[in-house]
């Protein structure tokens, strides 16, 4: 599971933030080793088991990541709504 995970959400986070894939790579890269190591210093301090700790951090960053995605789509509404009114003034 954790291989997977690693594997997976990382790479999903990364694709919500950037334009190209070479920029994917190093995000995605920067996505995981941050999970890895917030999740382990977590799951020292919660003293919980250290896989489980990893996977739920990269979860929430990609959670994070789809922020500027959700942004993205409501400026393209109003870029949209504008121009509807340019067309009808």
């Amino acid at each position: 599971l954790l291989i997977t995970g690693l594997l997976i959400i990382p790479a999903a986070a990364s694709r919500n933030i950037t334009n190209n894939p070479k920029q994917m790579v190093f995000v995605a890269i920067l996505i995981g080793v941050l999970s890895v190591i917030i999740g382990l210093f977590t799951s020292l301090e919660l003293n919980t088991s250290s896989g489980p700790s990893i996977i739920v951090i990269a979860l929430i960053l990609f959670v994070v990541s789809l922020i500027p995605l959700e942004l993205r789509g409501r400026l393209q509404k109003w870029k949209h709504f504008g121009n509807l009114v340019k067309w009808l003034l």
